[in-house]
């Protein structure tokens, strides 16, 4: 009875670390884009100020540079779908 239980109590734990691992590896991918495009702002942002730039031209760049990243992101995105779709479907 002893071991059943141990059996159970290394499966349970073998199926929780599976588990936790895809999740890790799932958000490392979404965090590395994240991370870059977060080391873009900082240099953009430290240029801006060694510049000394008026605080809206810094907001009006850093809002350009978001509306941008988005843009390209989206467009990635569909051109991935767009892949994806039969030949019938893409014409």
């Amino acid at each position: 009875m002893m071991w059943l239980g141990i059996t159970f109590l290394i499966g349970g734990l073998l199926t929780s670390a599976n588990i936790f691992g895809t999740f890790s590896s799932m958000y490392a991918g979404t965090n590395v884009r994240a991370q870059k495009f977060q080391e873009k702002i900082d240099m953009v942002n430290t240029n801006m100020k060694t510049m000394r730039l008026p605080e809206l031209i810094q907001t009006e760049i850093r809002e350009f540079m978001f509306t941008t990243q988005n843009s390209l992101d989206n467009q990635k995105e569909m051109n991935q779908f767009i892949e994806m779709l039969s030949p019938n479907l893409k014409t």
